[in-house]
């Protein structure tokens, strides 16, 4: 009878391959390194030893149980505590449709707030703009807040939420 090599053995549609032997790693990789490049002595025990060996290493690392309620509920606090300031002003979603269809589109990309209101400033429409300036005709901005930017816009005032966007389509 004619001795196949493993290669023809393969094309010739053979089961019972013995597998060439993975390299043992170096010792200056360490034990779980080493521990990946083993070879069972007998591949159908192989999956016994995979268990065992993360069954031992489980029983020495517990998870802990995650509480996806207790997740839920936390989120919720947390964007209840992420209301805006009190504020006099209106915020424009609070407008009325017809007011804010008459305001242009404003792209709210920059808001750099300060105790100091000289120092504070936001960008919008891509200009750069302080109290008392208008970064679009007809656009003033009137307060930087922490949280916000009262603007004007021909004589109706209100307030953007910092980094928020208005489409006007």
């Amino acid at each position: 009878m004619q001795e196949l090599n493993a290669g023809a053995a393969i094309a010739a549609g053979a089961r019972n391959v013995t597998p060439t032997p993975r390299p043992v790693a170096p010792p200056e990789q360490g034990e779980d390194v080493a521990r990946l490049y083993e070879q069972p002595e007998d591949p159908e025990e192989a999956p016994a030893a995979v268990n065992a060996r993360q069954q031992s290493a489980s029983s020495t690392e517990t998870e802990e149980p995650v509480d996806l309620d207790e997740i839920l509920r936390m989120a919720q606090e947390e964007i209840k505590n992420a209301k805006l300031e009190e504020h006099s002003v209106p915020l424009l979603a609070d407008l009325s449709q017809q007011t804010k269809d008459s305001i242009p589109t404003i792209y709210y990309q920059k808001h750099d707030y300060s105790s100091d209101p000289a120092v504070s400033s936001v960008t919008i429409n891509g200009t750069n703009a302080r109290v008392g300036s208008s970064p679009i005709p007809g656009l003033r901005v009137e307060e930087i807040l922490r949280d916000a930017v009262v603007l004007n816009y021909q004589g109706t005032q209100f307030r953007l939420r910092a980094l928020n966007s208005w489409v006007n389509l």
